[in-house]
């Protein structure tokens, strides 16, 4: 999907820039069976979407559920990518009416992922409330387990999800969050960068407390990233770190023009990774107008 905002009127400034939002996803092959786990296994857990906001900002976020986890009824890592997707999109809409009445482009990017997280569990919470069968099912199943074990506090069912998000603006400013692995690679006017975000992610986990199932949420600490004078910025899941690095080595400078626009998103989406494992690529780029 391309988002391409309307351009300027000939007798707006010529300085002035639109912005251009594209994101690509591949799955990766299913890998062979682990040994002990239940063929309830998903596939496609990379998740991704973009917002393009008035021609003023761009916003791509990326979530990666965990690749070995079972899905336990209505609950999987895979759902808890997409569904973070979808809670961090409805925190941007909402954020945005505000911030037109202040006529700011100022986005708290960790404060949104953090209030993501909080409606996630929220949701999960209501979701268990209003299926009680399923949790019923779930409480069998995790006291059966119990019993298997001589630490039945350290059974639960753990679901987790890497989430990253950036944000462009028309100006050329750019800020970066990510809970978990992610890689950037951002294109300026004088340089090109490439900036790793380091393990962690969104974790929730389904237990047994007073004879109900409680959802619980971890977070790991947010890393944060911000810089201006952006023309191009690549945001990647850890599947796509090969076409990243390779991307970033290329000394040439871009210019911010739809020409470049397409030779990165060529090159971005025609280097192969040897990985077997999802990946997603989103672009923002920042070009003249006119």
């Amino acid at each position: 999907m391309t988002s391409v905002p309307p351009l300027p009127s000939d007798n707006e400034n010529k300085n002035s820039r639109a912005l251009i939002c594209e994101i690509t996803t591949s799955s990766g092959p299913r890998k062979g069976m682990p040994s002990g786990k239940s063929s309830n296994l998903e596939l496609g857990e990379d998740s991704g979407g973009f917002l393009s906001l008035s021609g003023q900002l761009g916003i791509i976020w990326i979530a990666d559920g965990t690749s070995d986890s079972t899905r336990i009824g209505s609950f999987s890592s895979r759902i808890l990518a997409q569904e973070l997707g979808q809670a961090f999109s409805n925190e941007i809409l909402t954020h945005w009416t505000s911030l037109r009445k202040t006529k700011k482009l100022d986005v708290n990017l960790s404060e949104i992922v953090t209030k993501t997280a909080d409606k996630i569990k929220t949701k999960w919470s209501s979701r268990l409330k209003e299926n009680p069968e399923e949790e019923k099912a779930l409480v069998r199943s995790l006291s059966s387990l119990k019993q298997k074990t001589p630490e039945p506090n350290s059974i639960f069912y753990e679901f987790s999800s890497t989430f990253s998000a950036i944000t462009l603006d028309s100006e050329g400013n750019l800020n970066c969050v990510s809970a978990g692995d992610s890689l950037t690679a951002i294109f300026k006017k004088d340089e090109n960068q490439f900036f790793a975000f380091k393990k962690g992610g969104i974790t929730f986990r389904l237990k047994i407390k007073g004879g109900k199932i409680a959802c619980e949420k971890f977070l790991s600490p947010l890393e944060n990233y911000q810089t201006n004078e952006t023309n191009f910025v690549i945001l990647s899941s850890d599947g796509a770190k090969e076409t990243i690095l390779s991307l970033t080595k290329d000394k040439k400078l871009l210019k911010p023009n739809l020409e470049h626009f397409l030779l990165l998103k060529e090159k971005s989406i025609g280097t192969y990774p040897k990985t077997q494992d999802d990946k997603t690529l989103g672009l923002i780029g920042r070009i003249h107008a006119s």
